[in-house]
């Protein structure tokens, strides 16, 4: 089981390690960071199957509820209940519409999310991004196969964009939207919690490596040792 870690402290040193040079400049601008067919040389390291793994479906769990419970208490440190007046709070005048609003932004923020993993998908590749609903998550795969270094950024780019937008939309709109922006930004990092979990794991991988994923399972691989 992976170990407990601060995924706040695994972000920053992820991406302190792999921005190191010209990582984001040079890395964004190629296009030829994949291949269609797995090299002869290599072979699989490890599989995560999202619908069999019990351990990490375990693992995600546990991470998702602890991840939203500190986010949770770092907004209410930042904007307690009480700056807020309770008849512009929506917590606390609740109706049906604002109820199928909200469930609305969710959704919204599920596809946006699937959406740019497939943007980087095809940036990388140029081949066909496929996209499913499996009745309990949103996905997006494609079959090359990608270095380490791009499918990194595939992995952590929705969530450092999306939550980059909503922290400046916290900050800069009136202090009776913070919460609403806030909970998205606690779904936000809820929905990411699968793609921290590969980013932990791929890091500890050769810098050689390649990765499959197909949207519901992906696969990593190493050079065979001679």
């Amino acid at each position: 089981m992976y170990k407990s870690t601060c995924f706040f402290t695994i972000l920053y040193d992820i991406m302190k390690t792999q921005c190191t040079g010209n990582f984001l400049c040079e890395d964004i601008m190629k296009k030829d960071r994949s291949l269609l067919n797995l090299p002869k040389e290599y072979t699989e390291v490890k599989p995560i199957d999202l619908k069999k793994d019990k351990e990490t479906k375990l693992a995600k769990g546990i991470t998702s509820v602890v991840t939203a419970i500190a986010l949770f208490i770092i907004g209410y440190l930042i904007v307690p209940f009480s700056l807020i007046h309770y008849g512009e709070f929506f917590l606390f005048r609740v109706s049906r519409y604002l109820v199928c609003f909200v469930i609305f932004l969710i959704f919204a923020l599920i596809i946006v999310h699937e959406l740019i993993h497939g943007f980087f998908f095809k940036l990388y590749s140029g081949e066909k991004v496929n996209y499913g609903f499996t009745g309990k998550r949103a996905y997006a795969g494609c079959k090359a196969y990608f270095e380490k270094n791009p499918f990194l950024i595939i992995t952590l780019s929705p969530v450092i964009l999306l939550s980059t937008l909503l922290l400046f939309a916290s900050i800069f709109l009136p202090i009776e939207w913070f919460w609403r922006i806030h909970i998205l930004q606690i779904v936000n990092f809820w929905i990411a919690n699968g793609d921290f979990h590969t980013a932990i794991f791929l890091r500890k991988l050769p810098s050689d490596t390649l990765i499959q994923d197909t949207g519901y399972s992906i696969t990593f691989y190493s050079k065979i040792k001679k």
